[in-house]
């Protein structure tokens, strides 16, 4: 069984901010994309995005945690990052409607609940 592992971006000396950014970006979608993936690929697909990309637990405990056998669990996680990518590159697409001061106030989140 392969076992999922949180997205880790290569890091040298020179990259370190740019992988720290990429990072701060992936904890932001959690929020934003939260309820993309949870309409259109149902709760768990969400919870287990959470749990495994943006919390770092292992594939395997959220399965356990969920009750989830390993091969649906898999093919969740994978619908749940298309739609991740599928947010992010809408996202990068459009300017941000959302002024800076109000994001850094929010924690970072530039979902519209914030």
């Amino acid at each position: 069984m392969t076992d999922f592992r949180p997205f880790e971006p290569p890091v040298a000396s020179e990259t370190v901010s740019s992988a720290r950014e990429f990072a701060d970006i992936l904890r932001s979608l959690g929020c934003a994309c939260s309820d993309r993936i949870e309409s259109r690929c149902g709760r768990s697909a969400a919870q287990l995005f959470a749990g495994v990309d943006i919390d770092g637990r292992t594939f395997a405990d959220m399965c356990l945690s969920l009750g989830l056998p390993p091969q649906e669990a898999r093919a969740l996680l994978e619908l749940a990052r298309i739609e991740v990518v599928a947010t992010l590159c809408l996202t990068l697409a459009r300017p941000s409607e959302q002024p800076t001061a109000q994001r850094s106030a929010s924690g970072g989140c530039a979902c519209p609940r914030n």
